[in-house]
């Protein structure tokens, strides 16, 4: 046998055993591809959601509810004497400067009682008007007090030593003691008109004294009622009309008194669904101290208190008991980190959410502190930026895959 053939043999012998490891290791490899394949195809897929940003700005929480508007000043006229009045020339929406005659009433002879009532109707002006006027005195040494007291809080604030909302609860307190003055002075106005028209009713007690008794109006006002205009017969004390001051008007909001215990006077005010296309700013007032029985529209008994709201500057169109919505600010923050009310979910006794990481939901609990209809206050849990699930379903759980 020659060389070549001997070195041919093993080569050959070489390559025969070969083939068997070769085939093994393409089984091999097909073997994990399928396995890739498999495991891609029944994997969980993964799960639509819809994400929101933690955010970080401003955020407040109010209480609301209805009310209605009703003026700050208002005016009863009523006849001074018995006699025969005229017809009334005014209705109701008229604008009347003060000193305008509103009526004009022949007076009737009076009795010796009669003589008697209108002397003690007249001691009796003079004593209302003497306590309107020591009244009004008091109200103005609270107004220059609020006055002074908001100066002092503003010097203080452009040096940074008090706080900005105490530097509002100053500017409140001082606007409503204003509004306080404006009713201390209209009601000495009022005081006058009615010893006028007391003084006026004496006329009546000199027989020969055959004149007219003129009804002026106290104030610049608008008429808001005249019960009846046409001319009759009337008796002292019969209604004639009713004015008021349509620039000062302030809302009466009925709250359910777990949410008035949360008010308190110098709150922010937003009226709303009042008719125009803009809310309208004011402050709280007073929150009465007694609540009353009202029943609801489901025939639920529910206790309420009356909350009086300040308009610093009421629109012409708003008038006398028009009906409003009150959003009364009960807290609010320049620079709160929130997240959607939607993304919220109990875990067991404590509040969480689901944070998006890397594509997969990552359980996390949170410390929530205020809440409004919108977001929620969080303390700690969640840093700003990140991605939370808004309305998760049953589907979403820790280290579920998610996609958006």
């Amino acid at each position: 046998m020659s060389k070549e053939a001997d070195d041919s043999a093993p080569q050959a012998t070489l390559r025969g055993r070969n083939r068997p490891g070769r085939r093994w290791g393409l089984a091999a490899i097909a073997a994990s591809v399928l396995l890739i394949v498999l495991g891609l195809a029944f994997r969980p897929r993964a799960v639509d959601v819809e994400l929101a940003a933690v955010a970080r700005g401003p955020m407040s929480v109010a209480v609301q509810d209805r009310g209605q508007t009703r003026v700050l000043d208002r005016y009863a006229i009523s006849s001074p004497v018995a006699g025969t009045l005229e017809r009334i020339p005014f209705q109701a929406g008229d604008s009347v400067r003060a000193g305008d005659v509103l009526a004009r009433i022949a007076p009737s002879a009076l009795s010796p009682l009669g003589g008697a009532q209108t002397h003690a109707a007249v001691a009796q002006a003079e004593a209302a008007l003497r306590q309107a006027e020591a009244a009004a005195g008091g109200t103005q040494a609270k107004a220059d007090l609020a006055s002074e007291e908001y100066r002092r809080a503003a010097a203080l604030a452009a040096q940074g030593l008090v706080a900005p909302q105490d530097l509002d609860i100053a500017h409140a307190n001082q606007a409503a003691a204003q509004r306080d003055l404006q009713a201390a002075h209209a009601s000495v106005a009022q005081s006058r008109a009615a010893l006028a028209s007391a003084r006026a009713a004496l006329m009546v007690l000199d027989p020969g004294n055959a004149g007219v008794l003129e009804i002026r109006a106290p104030v610049d006002s608008r008429i808001f009622a005249v019960p009846e205009r046409s001319g009759r017969a009337v008796a002292a004390g019969d209604p004639l009309m009713t004015l008021g001051n349509p620039h000062e008007i302030e809302a009466v909001i009925d709250l359910l008194s777990e949410d008035a215990v949360r008010t308190s006077a110098g709150d922010l005010v937003f009226l709303v669904d009042w008719g125009g296309d803009h809310p309208l700013p004011g402050r709280v007032k007073t929150v009465e101290a007694s609540a009353f029985t009202k029943i609801s529209a489901l025939g639920i008994e529910e206790q309420r208190v009356h909350v009086i709201a300040s308009i610093p500057d009421p629109p012409p169109s708003l008038g006398d008991g028009y009906r409003v919505q009150g959003q009364i600010v009960v807290w609010s923050a320049p620079d709160a980190v929130q997240v959607p009310i939607g993304a919220l979910t109990r875990f067991g006794s404590h509040w969480g959410a689901f944070v998006a990481l890397d594509g997969r939901a990552r359980m996390r609990e949170l410390q929530i502190g205020h809440r409004n209809d919108e977001t929620a206050e969080v303390l700690d849990g969640v840093r700003t930026g990140e991605r939370v699930i808004v309305h998760p379903t049953d589907e979403i759980a820790d280290g579920v895959r998610v996609t958006d």
